[in-house]
């Protein structure tokens, strides 16, 4: 089940950015920051996708597709995505860089 997003206001983002050491992977597509869980944030881990697909329906098959990848404790994540423009180059390209991102979320855990 995919958890319904909720937005995040403009400044609780930016003090986000600014509070937390996060962990950045990324290719020549897309970049993610993986913020590990904090108090301020109700102990949820973030993941901040910049990436250049501009499609909602691409976005919303990364979401699944990473939370499908994470398991059944995806509810308990706060995920966060920002998109640019343009896409991966390949199915492949995407599929690797989902695996990067769920593994790199794994770990937090």
């Amino acid at each position: 089940m995919i958890p319904r997003r909720r937005r995040v206001p403009r400044e609780e983002f930016s003090s986000l950015l600014r509070s937390i050491p996060a962990r950045v992977i990324g290719g020549n597509w897309y970049t993610a920051h993986i913020y590990p869980p904090a108090p301020n944030r109700q102990g949820k881990i973030s993941v901040i996708i910049s990436s250049k697909i501009a499609s909602g329906v691409k976005r919303n098959i990364i979401r699944r597709r990473i939370y499908d990848a994470i398991g059944s404790l995806a509810p308990s994540y706060g995920v966060v995505l920002f998109f640019v423009k343009t896409n991966p180059s390949s199915a492949q390209e995407l599929s690797a860089a989902i695996t990067k991102i769920s593994q790199e979320i794994r770990k937090l855990l």
